[in-house]
């Protein structure tokens, strides 16, 4: 999919594109300044969608005949996290803004979700911040059966106390279908930060977690739950373990930690795992050592994990602390 990001004055953008989210470090975990992010107010009956002209925390541009936020609850699609998701079509094109108390001078990490909805090949959602657009994103969701979310995160600056964002597709065909959001938030940002690679999702260079960083120099390390991360570890056989020595080693079939990254056109690099485990703790125990990478220009860096059996059968990933030195 595309995506084109524009940059506007006093805008620091850093793009991300993972699947199943992006928290920070506990020790410099930041409250989400987005109220609502995840559309699960007001909550609607499972198995529906309902058109809304207002929801908590968020509000439209504009409020005319057959315009209004829709709400999907397990509908034509699952929601990215909880169980609701917005859909920016409704009878029209659409744009929905919140208000954000933010401090100036301070940068924001602004991250959300976004999918195509399944069947429909128009799926366009632009972003600004302050009024200035900071994405221009579009999304082709023929053939899907479901959705497949990917995670945007950019990186901010306020100049004021008040800042307006907002979300639209207003370039998009006004058929009452397309453009899925959600999980959006904004945090208060810090030169470290956590990715989780989902292993039934970022299964390529084309659909890692993907950050379009600044230049400098990179540490990134395996952690786990206890850490912030989402996942301790990945198996590609789903809870399938065997041919484990007694130590719970050397497993044939078990977790590990195998993922590769990618910077921009290079060739990718293999960080390898240490063997497959019985258990995702044994194999957060042995995971591989911390890698560096120096970037000497802003570049386009992906993390993700492969797998040429069936993919279906993945569960878990690898949670990934990013840190700029």
């Amino acid at each position: 999919m595309t995506g084109k990001i524009l940059r506007s004055l006093q805008l620091v953008l850093i793009a991300v594109v993972f699947m199943f989210g992006m928290v920070g470090s506990p020790a410099i975990a930041r409250a989400n300044l987005i109220y609502n992010g995840g559309f699960e107010l007001p909550g609607i009956f499972d198995g529906t969608q309902k058109g809304l002209t207002s929801i908590p925390g968020w509000r439209l541009s504009f409020v005319g005949s057959n315009n209004y936020m829709k709400l999907h609850r397990n509908y034509a699609g699952r929601a990215h996290t909880g169980q609701q998701l917005m859909e920016l079509d409704s009878g029209k094109t659409n744009k929905i803004n919140q208000d954000i108390t933010t401090t100036p001078g301070r940068t924001y990490r602004l991250t959300f979700a976004f999918s195509a909805r399944p069947t429909v090949p128009d799926n366009k959602l632009n972003v600004k911040w302050r009024g200035s657009t900071i994405a221009q994103l579009s999304k082709n969701g023929a053939g899907l059966t479901d959705t497949r979310w990917q995670v945007y995160s950019y990186e901010v600056k306020a100049i004021s106390t008040k800042t307006l964002l907002s979300f639209d597709n207003l370039n998009e065909l006004a058929d009452g279908q397309g453009a899925f959001l959600d999980s959006v938030s904004l945090v208060e940002i810090d030169r470290t930060f956590i990715a989780n690679i989902d292993s039934t999702m970022n299964l390529s260079p084309e659909t890692g977690a993907k950050y379009v960083l600044p230049a400098g120099a990179y540490t990134v390390s395996i952690i786990g739950q206890q850490e912030g991360g989402k996942y301790d570890a990945w198996n590609r056989n789903g809870t399938s373990v065997t041919g484990c020595d007694t130590a719970g080693k050397n497993c044939t079939k078990g977790w590990e930690h195998k993922y590769f990254y990618k910077i921009g056109d290079s060739k990718q690099v293999a960080v390898d795992r240490t063997g497959r485990y019985q258990t995702p703790q044994l194999a957060l125990a042995n995971a591989p050592a911390d890698v560096s990478f120096t970037l000497t220009e802003e570049s386009e860096v992906s993390f993700f994990v492969t797998d040429t059996g069936d993919t279906t059968n993945n569960i878990g990933g690898v949670s990934l602390l990013i840190s700029r030195q």
